[in-house]
């Protein structure tokens, strides 16, 4: 590594020769020289300008295999993916008001590219369920198990003392509540 001296002045005014470190700004034509250590002798240096042309050809798309990404713009919030070895490419950002998420479903041998999709039931091992308002759901002869009912009226058979009831469904007002044998109440 060098360090460099940056010198100013006409391209007229030049120095034939190369000098490994150095660096000249012309003012007349606006061109920047460097003077590099040659990779054939480390006695011996060139030199290389960079004018316009050296400039556009910099300005240009850095390619994948170079480091960069070989586009020149990407869509706000899009998403990079690699569509090959040496190529990228953009799933565009979801303009929708709907909720979205990246899926990408390969062959079985080889990727596919992602696209923007909604969740399924299937997606998250619901596919067995329906689609049925739990404020319109008339029950189901399904459920085995129950939590805490906090509202409602109910509507079923009588609950039995083995299952936590009283097995009644009525009682004599300013009646005494007695067990008259282990597994009923009077």
């Amino acid at each position: 590594m060098a360090l460099f001296k940056i010198k100013r002045g006409l391209a007229e005014n030049l120095p034939t020769n190369s000098v490994e470190g150095y660096c000249y700004v012309t003012t007349d034509d606006s061109k920047f020289y460097i003077d590099i250590a040659s990779a054939a002798t480390a006695s011996s240096a060139s030199r290389i300008c960079l004018n316009a042309a050296v400039a556009d050809s910099l300005a240009d798309t850095l390619a994948v295999g170079a480091g960069g990404t070989g586009k020149t713009s990407w869509t706000k919030f899009g998403v990079i993916y690699a569509s090959g070895t040496n190529v990228l490419e953009q799933v565009t950002n979801n303009t929708s008001t709907t909720k979205k998420f990246l899926r990408m479903t390969g062959t079985g041998s080889a990727g596919t590219a992602p696209v923007w999709d909604t969740v399924t039931k299937s997606d998250v091992g619901l596919s067995n369920v329906e689609n049925t308002a739990l404020s319109t759901w008339a029950g189901s002869a399904n459920i085995t198990t129950l939590g805490t009912i906090a509202t409602g009226t109910w509507n079923a058979s009588t609950i039995g003392v083995g299952k936590g009831g009283t097995g009644k469904t009525s009682w004599t007002k300013f009646g005494v509540v007695y067990a008259s044998d282990t597994s009923s109440l009077a």
